[in-house]
């Protein structure tokens, strides 16, 4: 309710708790096939992993990048985010 208060739609509780449920985690996980497979390409996700949707563990991360692509990542993110007076933590 309050992202539509927000955005000013108003378009209700019941449409709201609706979007809600059919977000929740597990009903996304059911759904395996993205509704654009030529927009995700399989070679994007572990062997043996068609998932699209992450756990929502924090450091998960750890299990999938690699030391390189970890400190690719870094490199990237410091440059960018250069300029920033937001505060990250990322452990």
């Amino acid at each position: 309710m309050k992202i539509d208060q927000f955005l000013g739609l108003n378009r209700g509780r019941q449409l709201c708790e609706q979007i809600a449920e059919a977000c929740e985690f597990s009903k996304l996980k059911a759904a395996k096939e993205p509704q654009n497979p030529e927009l995700y390409g399989q070679k994007a996700w572990k062997k043996g992993n068609a998932g699209y949707y992450r756990k929502g563990e924090i450091a998960d991360w750890k299990n999938w990048f690699t030391v390189a692509q970890s400190e690719q990542l870094d490199a990237v993110f410091k440059k960018r985010m250069s300029e920033s007076k937001l505060p990250f933590f990322f452990e």
